[in-house]
């Protein structure tokens, strides 16, 4: 009864990550988790020692290894299309920031350029190493541990990316130092 009980909470638990996943737009990691999630479950039910070598599980654990994989090279933002051009285009905003054309005290936008420069100039490198963290464990966590891996990144806090946060708001305090293009990017990045 304790092994049923267990794997039913193991395949809530990754039925909930993949809801989670979906929320912010990661269908492959949903997928993943979804699968893992079952997977698992099934494997407590029928008995881990009994099971293991099962062909279900080495195939079904292996998909999950290699959509663990391509969800970071899909989903992570160091890898989406047009970041880095968006970045470099915050170092400009940020260092053309003119006082006359914003009405923030000199001091905010003495900040905001140096900040924001700061900020726009170091994201590119600070996602690269976030996404070879991610790589690596992709390849260190086994997939059977796929489920317990992802409630343990629910509590880690969250990032956030200060060259969009100084972004969004530089646009709405000095809207005609940011270019409709990047104005367009921004709110795409918003809705996600």
């Amino acid at each position: 009864m304790f092994r049923i009980v267990v794997a039913g909470v193991t395949v809530l638990c990754g039925v909930g990550l993949a809801v989670w996943q979906l929320f912010q737009s990661h269908w492959i990691s949903s997928i993943g988790y979804l699968v893992a999630g079952v997977l698992l479950g099934a494997l407590i039910a029928l008995g881990i020692l009994e099971s293991y070598e099962h062909p279900v599980f080495v195939v079904g654990f292996g998909l999950v290894g290699i959509l663990g994989l391509f969800a970071v090279f899909a989903e992570h933002p160091a890898f989406e299309s047009g970041r880095a051009e968006m970045l470099a285009e915050g170092v400009t905003v940020f260092a053309e920031l003119d006082p006359l054309r914003c009405e923030l005290p000199p001091t905010r936008i003495a900040y905001l350029q140096e900040a924001g420069v700061r900020a726009c100039a170091m994201q590119g490198i600070n996602d690269q190493i976030d996404a070879t963290l991610a790589l690596q464990r992709a390849q260190v966590v086994p997939p059977e541990a796929t489920v317990v891996d992802g409630l343990f990144q629910l509590t880690e806090n969250e990032r956030p990316d200060p060259c969009i946060n100084l972004l969004h708001h530089v646009a709405r305090a000095c809207p005609n130092s940011v270019s409709k293009g990047l104005r367009e990017k921004l709110d795409t990045l918003r809705r996600k």
